[in-house]
Parts: structure tokens; sequence; C-alpha cells
């Protein structure tokens, strides 16, 4: 499943707190397709990022449940891409990843192109907020990560399951 964000939701309506400012730049980063050897450009996918993503491609946490290690954090206003696994696909990078935000907490599929093209234009002549990356988050277990609705929604998959 990808997360196809237009039309979703409302976006000029979520409660969105400043997260770039009319000062502020956004870097393009370009990283080595680990399997062709030609060059990606994202803002999203910095060279780090790709690196170590390359140990967790897609299916690589099957079954790991809480276990899974998240690998990084997106987000947009409220909405949040718990990254667990990625790829590079073709001229594109598939991450796999749970959403928390929208209206559903779930598991799937996001296209760093389509989350590059996303942004919430909040109006009064301010730039439009686009996908940014938590960069003070560090990897660690997903059950770890001390987001209610996260753990909510992983207790109500694994913990009512077990029991």
């Amino acid at each position: 499943m990808t997360f196809a964000m237009n039309g979703l939701a409302p976006w000029h309506m979520l409660p969105l707190k400043p997260c770039v400012s009319s000062s502020s730049t956004i870097h393009l980063h370009q990283s080595i397709h680990p399997i062709n050897n030609a060059a990606m450009t994202s803002r999203l996918i910095t060279p780090q990022l790709a690196k170590q993503l390359k140990q967790y491609p897609l299916y690589s946490q099957d079954g790991k449940k809480k276990d899974a290690i998240c690998q990084c954090v997106f987000f947009i206003g409220k909405v949040r891409w718990y990254v667990l696994e990625g790829q590079p696909e073709g001229n594109d990078f598939t991450l796999f990843s749970i959403v928390v935000g929208l209206a559903d907490t779930e598991y799937g599929y996001a296209s760093i192109k389509e989350m590059e093209s996303i942004s919430v234009d909040v109006g009064h002549n301010l730039p439009k907020i686009p996908i940014l990356q938590d960069k003070s988050f560090k990897p660690c277990p997903i059950g770890n990560i001390p987001d209610e609705r996260l753990q909510s929604f992983l207790s109500d998959m694994y913990d009512r399951k077990e029991a």
C-alpha cells in the first residue's frame, strides 16, 4: 500500500508548528544507488540514511513486531512516518513505515518521490512546509518510541493477539 496523500486529509486544517522559516533552505542530497551506482538526488534520503537503510532493505524486519528497529522519522505537522525499512527502486526509494497522524495508524509503503512532492500551504505569504526528517532521532526499537498513538497501534496489533 502506498500512502497517497493527495485528497486524503485537509492539510490546511492540521494544527502545525512552524518547522521551516522563510529564510530556511532545503538541501538536496545525492546518494549512490547501492545496486547500479547511479546517483539519486533526494532531499529526504541523505547519503547517511541511504547507507543506514542498506542494512535494512524491505522485508528484512518481518516478524520482529515491537523489536523492529525504527531507522528514522519523517514528519509534517502532526503526521509521522516511523521508517523501519527501505531500498532504492529505479530512480525512487521505497520505504516501509508506520504512519501516525492521519485518520488511521497503519503499516504501509511510501515513495520518497511522493513524499518529497507533499507540502502544506499555510497561507499568509509564508513558504509551503514540506515533509522533513527529525534529525534528533536515533534508531531504536519501535516499541521504545514515546508516541502514544504509535504505542496504542502496536499494542492493538501485538499485545492483544498474544494474550
